[in-house]
């Protein structure tokens, strides 16, 4: 009978869910969030059942206090994090499920456990929240929130190239006359490079505009296409090893960075 008692207490305590603690979002252009979540796990817990702020995820990693990698196992939507005694755990992955987008209006709706604070890219315009935040940091574009449902709608800023015509003046304008005609070749040749990508109906929005700034530079690291559309590291690779499998680009490897160069439609 005691075996019993001790062998369903154990059972019990396995199953239990850690003491949630804080979250750390951060909303990137693609609509994917990295979410950083501190739990304060029960001291006397073997393993933690853990459930992500959205599914699908990717990219999971649980760790200890001192930064060592724990071992986790998927349980249907959840995951059970095997804490080796750790009082904290800390775990961060990528998830698209925390975004929806209508136009050019974006929502972040999530359900936290816990106190969070949310980190919107660079320039966005906060259209509407609900509830309430505590706080809004302006300088950084992070709003902080209680436990509870967070609703908060936003827009991206625009971000494609704009030029501004300058007035020329004596020898200034000689000099660009002169670079026009040495480089007019080069320009004609960008030209023909990006008027050769036209809308993929079997890419997103995003894909086609990626394409369209490799074709028009020919040839781009992958790093500089992850900077110029602030795109997570995880997703960039994602979308450049699509772009790769559809034969749109081919990536070689120099001098330890990725080169990304744009395939001539036949």
């Amino acid at each position: 009978m005691r075996r019993a008692l001790a062998l369903g207490f154990l059972l019990a305590i396995v199953a239990m869910p850690g003491v949630w603690a804080s979250y750390e979002c951060t909303v990137y252009r693609d609509g994917y969030v990295h979410v950083i979540h501190s739990v304060q796990a029960l001291p006397f817990e073997a393993v933690m059942r853990y459930e992500p702020l959205g599914t699908p995820y990717e990219s999971f990693l649980a760790t200890d206090p001192e930064g060592v990698p724990l071992f986790f196992s998927e349980e249907g939507e959840a995951v059970l994090i095997y804490t080796l005694g750790s009082d904290t755990v800390t775990v961060s992955y990528d998830t698209p499920a925390l975004t929806a987008k209508e136009g050019a209006l974006w929502t972040y709706e999530a359900y936290h456990d816990a106190p969070a604070s949310v980190t919107f890219p660079e320039g966005s315009s906060i259209i509407s929240f609900d509830p309430v935040p505590d706080t809004i940091n302006l300088d950084t574009g992070t709003i902080a929130l209680g436990e509870g449902s967070a609703t908060i709608s936003y827009v991206l800023p625009y971000t494609e190239d704009e030029h501004t015509v300058y007035p020329l003046r004596g020898v200034a304008l000689a000099v660009v006359l002169l670079a026009v005609a040495v480089g007019g070749g080069i320009f004609y040749r960008r030209r023909n490079r990006a008027a050769a990508w036209g809308e993929d109906t079997e890419l997103d929005a995003v894909e086609n505009r990626v394409m369209a700034y490799i074709a028009e530079k020919g040839t781009v690291l992958e790093s500089e296409i992850r900077m110029q559309f602030d795109l997570p590291k995880t997703s960039s690779w994602r979308m450049v090893r699509r772009l790769e499998a559809a034969g749109h680009v081919t990536v070689e490897r120099k001098n330890r960075t990725n080169v990304v160069r744009f395939n001539k439609r036949s």
